[in-house]
């Protein structure tokens, strides 16, 4: 009875001190391919991803005794990337970005002047 209590004590140490494992990570101009391989060695976690959706261009990060969350979150900020966590996975998947909205020009005719302003496809002004 002692061994089993011993042996369970012993698995829920090791799994609570992995799941708050710290990240730590200096990189410049580095592709995200390498940032993920930095943070796989650090870590008990794996990606998962397809490269053709995560283009994203070369990035610094500076980050030290950070979770996995945390570290992510700075990672990807300002990215249109969203990450979710699923045991040891995280999953990445590229977030569409909505195109700006830009103002039809139309000719609108006030008082007799004839002028080109942005309007709502109705005639009426912005």
């Amino acid at each position: 009875m002692r061994w089993t209590t011993t042996i369970w004590t012993m698995i829920l140490l090791h799994t609570s001190v992995a799941a708050v494992s710290q990240i730590t990570l200096q990189e410049k101009n580095a592709p995200l391919q390498t940032v993920l391989a930095h943070i796989e060695k650090q870590t008990k976690y794996v990606f998962l991803y397809e490269p053709d959706q995560l283009r994203l261009p070369p990035f610094n990060i500076s980050i030290k005794n950070a979770t996995l969350e945390q570290t992510l979150e700075k990672c990807f900020r300002g990215q249109p990337v969203e990450f979710s966590i699923l045991g040891n996975n995280v999953l990445l998947k590229g977030r569409a970005v909505p195109p700006a909205a830009t103002p039809r020009r139309m000719l609108v005719k006030w008082k007799g002047l004839r002028r080109s302003r942005p309007s709502h496809g109705r005639g009426y002004r912005i």
